[in-house]
């Protein structure tokens, strides 16, 4: 990209599970459960890979919080039901 002249990439922080790489930026700690106080270390050298890599080149990195479809299900999806945020799904929140 650096070389066709490009400098600007955006980068969604998206966690969607739709191609069986994705990794969630928060632990699991078992049972499909997952513990919102904690971070997934690989989630985030992922994410530093991507800065550092983007620096050497200097390109700019828009980054996008969130995205909404990853906490929708949508389209046949079920990504709610898997997601972190799901209290089902977390031990930080008590139903």
């Amino acid at each position: 990209m650096a070389g066709a002249g490009g400098n600007v990439i955006r980068n969604t922080m998206s966690d969607r599970k739709d191609k069986g790489f994705e990794v969630y930026p928060f632990r699991a700690v078992g049972g499909g459960k997952y513990d919102l106080e904690r971070w997934n270390e690989d989630y985030w050298n992922r994410f530093e890979r991507l800065l550092r890599a983007t620096a050497k080149r200097r390109i700019f990195v828009q980054i996008e919080i969130w995205d909404r479809f990853d906490d929708t299900d949508s389209g046949g999806s079920d990504r709610w039901q898997i997601h972190p945020y799901n209290p089902k799904n977390n031990v930080n929140y008590q139903l």
